[in-house]
Formats: structure tokens, C-alpha cells, sequence
């Protein structure tokens, strides 16, 4: 199991927990850049409340690593997910897909065309 540096633990108390995080496979760890970028992203929809169309997402490259890569998310009222080390070419759709049927156990414990993964989900840990 991933253990999540002290500072960041407090999401798993948040309006939307971690649900799935599956470690970059080229660090061996959780995505270190992509846990706090999804802690300000359900910071801002925690604080923000938005309706139930709200969706943002985007890219970014990151160097906070000992490799360049770039990470790619979506954020909603009811969730978020990040994913590490994506090509310009993936499509967000098909990451999302992947990363739900990792979360729901019906594939491998990896996204294709992703590194790393991470979800959260609005509502109580269950």
C-alpha cells in the first residue's frame, strides 16, 4: 500500500478521498507531483461546490521528478483523476475508462498509456 507523505494525508479525510492510486512504475512510489496536484485540485472543488456539469482538465509537465514527464486530468464535482507520464496522443477518455475499471478490480493494477494513477470520489470512504 501507497503511504502518502504527512501533508497530504488529510485528503484521505476530504470531501473526496483516494480511492485508487496505483504507483508510477518508473519510480516505484506514488506520483509525488500528481498527489499534490490532485490535493489542489479537491481543494478548489471542495471549497468551490460546483454544479454538476463542472469539468476542467489539461496537462502539465512536470520536473519535480527525476524525469520529465507530463501529466494529464480531469476534474469534476463528483471526482478527479490524474494520470503520470501520458504521450501528447493519449486520450483522456480512454485513461478515465481505464482507471475506473482499475478502481472497480477488473483489469491489471495499471492504466494503459499512464505511468501512475490517482482517483478520488465525493462522498465517504465506504
Amino acid at each position: 500500500m501507497t503511504q502518502f507523505p504527512r501533508d497530504l494525508r488529510a485528503m484521505a479525510v476530504s470531501a473526496h478521498p483516494i480511492r485508487l492510486c496505483i504507483d508510477c512504475r518508473h519510480q516505484g512510489q506514488a506520483c509525488l507531483p500528481g498527489l499534490m496536484l490532485m490535493g489542489r485540485l479537491t481543494a478548489a472543488i471542495d471549497s468551490a461546490r460546483p454544479g454538476a456539469e463542472f469539468e476542467i482538465s489539461g496537462t502539465a509537465q512536470i520536473t519535480a521528478c527525476s524525469r520529465p514527464c507530463q501529466i494529464a486530468w480531469r476534474a469534476t464535482a463528483q471526482g478527479a483523476w490524474v494520470f503520470g507520464d501520458v504521450a501528447d496522443s493519449a486520450d483522456l477518455e480512454d485513461l478515465v475508462a481505464g482507471a475506473r475499471r482499475a478502481e472497480q478490480g477488473m483489469g491489471q493494477a495499471q492504466v494503459p498509456g499512464s505511468a501512475a494513477a490517482i482517483v478520488s470520489r465525493a462522498g465517504a470512504l465506504s
